[in-house]
């Protein structure tokens, strides 16, 4: 279960109404709203939804002595929602960045998948190497969906493997 949803609201706008004792030049403060989502929740054609994750710690003090050109991520992914989705690793340095001017990939899982073999190759000059950052596109097909509470998609035995070269003195 993810720590937060964010909603986008796209062409929402205050319905025309009639005004009394409106008073002017007054700060009246801001406008608050509240939203109760309940389960399934229902998709129609055209809603994404976009999951995000990140696991770091990967770095240690010889990440600087490393010249890293491919990353190799594998895992195992699981899909129990009704409909296909796309998803994206891009390394992170130390702080948290994304790592610039190299090739990502984007994968395309298949609906109510079990144990999916998920293989991602990064190529480039990956530098200060301290993590990944997935990005989960799902987009509601032409039949709209639903979600459920046991809704899900899962990574499991994750590898990552480093080629490149430790430059160090001795």
């Amino acid at each position: 279960m993810p720590n937060s949803v964010s909603i986008d609201i796209t062409n929402s706008a205050i319905p025309s109404q009639k005004v009394i004792d409106f008073l002017l030049g007054e700060n009246l403060g801001s406008v608050n709203g509240k939203y109760t989502f309940y389960a399934p929740l229902d998709l129609k054609y055209g809603s994404t939804i976009t999951y995000t994750d990140k696991i770091t710690g990967m770095g240690n003090e010889d990440s600087e002595s490393l010249a890293i050109t491919k990353l190799g991520i594998e895992a195992l992914v699981t899909n129990n929602i009704p409909f296909d989705f796309t998803i994206t690793a891009y390394p992170i340095d130390a702080n948290g960045e994304f790592i610039e001017d190299v090739t990502i990939e984007t994968i395309d899982i298949v609906a109510n998948s079990v144990d999916r073999p998920l293989k991602f190759t990064i190529n480039g000059n990956i530098e200060n190497f301290d993590g990944i950052y997935f990005e989960a596109i799902a987009k509601a097909p032409e039949t709209g969906s639903n979600f459920n509470p046991t809704t899900t998609i899962s990574l499991k035995d994750l590898k990552v493997t480093i080629s490149g070269n430790l430059i160090s003195e001795f």
